[in-house]
């Protein structure tokens, strides 16, 4: 017998008081229970809700939509998130990695990134004679001119060629572990040569690379040349 129950047994009143009373105890009992069901299932769907949120955040933030390669002898390439923010940072070769070893741009806006990259001692004592080549990958081309527009307004040297190309371009330069601007001229050379490896190109400048174009009679002055406009900031 339950405690209800006894505790009804014991009370000496018309039979069918205490049988709607009880009922009623019984009836309120079960709706606590339901609520206290309710309050459970609600909370279940706030903390699902919260992991989804979260998830989404990740996914948002650590997943790579674009990419600029910088090179010239040192051959480096970021990677950006749908916020403009650097969340990976690649070096092809030892020039490159001397660079990012002493700067971290992680985290950072890109245009901040481009301009911390770009202003380094390594990186100009290299362009004495060459030029430095930065290429940009995307997929959507308004993000792709977007990118691009911003990275020529921040840039702070005189000699540089612009490229573009798709982020799956880049993907497949990192394959090959190229950057993409050094991947597009593999390509190129693919070409005239089909013998020549990625190897190679990697160990290659692009001055090298471009002279070697241009000796194979390719016309590089479809190339975008500029003189960059000064350092423009992100946010």
């Amino acid at each position: 017998m339950t405690k209800i129950k006894r505790a009804f047994s014991e009370i000496h009143a018309d039979p069918a008081l205490k049988h709607q009373t009880f009922n009623s105890v019984i009836d309120r009992s079960a709706k606590r229970k339901d609520h206290r069901r309710l309050l459970g299932y609600r909370q279940l769907i706030l903390a699902a809700s919260l992991i989804f949120t979260f998830a989404l955040g990740y996914w948002a933030y650590f997943i790579p939509v674009s990419a600029i390669s910088i090179d010239v002898n040192p051959s480096i390439e970021i990677e950006i998130n749908r916020l403009d923010r650097v969340i990976k940072v690649y070096a092809f070769n030892d020039d490159g990695q001397q660079i990012i070893d002493n700067i971290n741009v992680k985290n950072m806006n890109y245009i901040d990134a481009v301009i911390a990259l770009t202003d380094t001692d390594v990186l100009d004592s290299y362009l004495q004679d060459a030029v430095l080549e930065v290429t940009v990958s995307c997929n959507n081309d308004n993000k792709l001119d977007e990118i691009m527009n911003n990275v020529k307004n921040c840039m702070n040297h005189e000699n540089v060629h612009y490229g573009q190309s798709t982020y799956d371009c880049a993907n497949e330069a990192h394959h090959n572990e190229l950057s993409c601007g050094k991947y597009e001229k593999y390509i190129l050379l693919k070409q005239y040569d089909e013998d020549i490896t990625t190897e190679e190109v990697a160990n290659m400048t692009m001055k090298e690379l471009n002279d070697l174009l241009q000796q194979y009679g390719e016309d590089l002055s479809g190339m975008q040349h500029g003189q960059g406009h000064g350092h423009h900031h992100g946010k």
